[in-house]
């Protein structure tokens, strides 16, 4: 079968080196090969990892799953946690799903339901909370006009904005799109990234 497969060799060859614009040999060839192969296996998850890299959730079930799983499907299951710095942001992405479990728990009353808000990508109170101390706010929706229905709290806007939406867009792209890491499916990768967080809408924090 080998030798088969040399008498292909050069025109293999030809081809690559048409297409590439310069001479390849073999030796060469092969090599960079490897090396693709090693990065891409850096940075892309396996078959049995991708099945075990589930989608955040809370624990105490108040916050919608499809609200996390909307939010992380594009990178969950694609990327290698088994990579030192990947693995990093997911320990920061687990840590601003805690903040944002902690602030929920914190802000909202347990007798009004929390909604995901799917158009806005967000989450808010169903209804505002009557003979509260906490301050309540209409949230914005994507075409800049206040949510009536709807209520959240302005410590919420930043953990949505900033915490989870930040962090997941931009530390993971920026991961990819810099050493350490070289390879040519950075691109492809990078595209998947910068669309797994749509930011949810809000209103700035009180002066």
């Amino acid at each position: 079968m080998q030798a088969e497969y040399k008498k292909l060799t050069p025109h293999l060859l030809s081809i690559i080196g048409h297409e590439c614009g310069v001479g390849v040999d073999p030796v060469t060839l092969v090599t960079s090969c490897r090396k693709i192969i090693s990065n891409i296996d850096s940075v892309v998850c396996s078959i049995a990892d991708s099945e075990r890299d589930k989608h955040s959730n809370d624990p105490s079930e108040r916050i919608p799953n499809e609200f996390f799983k909307r939010n992380e499907e594009e990178f969950r299951g694609l990327v290698s946690v088994e990579y030192s710095a990947i693995r990093k942001l997911y320990q920061d992405i687990e840590l601003a799903k805690s903040e944002l479990v902690k602030a929920v728990e914190s802000d909202f009353p347990l007798d009004i339901d929390v909604v995901h808000d799917i158009m806005n990508n967000a989450i808010h109170l169903k209804e505002k909370p009557v003979d509260s101390a906490i301050q309540y706010i209409h949230p914005i929706d994507r075409n800049h006009k206040p949510i009536l229905r709807r209520s959240l709290t302005y410590s919420l806007i930043g953990l949505l904005t900033y915490s989870l939406a930040y962090s997941l867009t931009h530390s993971l792209t920026g991961l990819l799109t810099h050493p350490p890491i070289h390879s040519p499916l950075t691109h492809s990768l990078t595209y998947l990234l910068t669309h797994s967080y749509s930011t949810p809408s809000g209103i700035p924090p009180p002066e």
